[in-house]
């Protein structure tokens, strides 16, 4: 739930600059920032498959009485589609230039906020908590 949510309100400008400020390499911030914007892509195309299927009437209702076409109808294309969307993707990355051995620039300015450190002294609370009931 936390990841959802993470990658649902997080711009992937602030995720770059947030993971270059981490002092990352460009090799791990490069291959991630690829990978959420797939996962995105490949979340739009599922959501349009799904209306296009009930469109003709292929619902989850139905899925008992012919899920051959069910499956048949949902995966094959997206599996068309995926490796279509990891070609633009990649494209997509090449063209904002985002290469391992060049220096990036960033318009965003991410910054921990007091709300952040106060959630992230909570959860390393939460954690030591669990921890020590655990051994005890």
């Amino acid at each position: 739930m936390m990841g959802y949510y993470a990658i649902s309100t997080t711009k992937m400008s602030d995720l770059v600059y947030s993971l270059k400020k981490l002092k990352l390499p460009n090799f791990l911030i490069i291959p991630v920032s690829v990978m959420f914007r797939f996962f995105y892509s490949i979340k739009e195309d599922y959501q349009k498959i799904n209306e296009a299927m009930y469109m003709h009437g292929l619902t989850m209702k139905n899925f008992f009485k012919e899920p051959t076409k069910i499956l048949e109808y949902k995966f094959v294309p997206l599996l068309m589609i995926t490796s279509q969307t990891a070609d633009n993707v990649a494209i997509s990355a090449m063209t904002r230039g985002m290469r391992i051995e060049d220096k990036r620039s960033s318009i965003s300015n991410a910054r921990l906020k007091l709300q952040d450190y106060i959630l992230i002294a909570f959860g390393i609370f939460i954690i030591i908590l669990f921890i020590k009931v655990k051994l005890c």
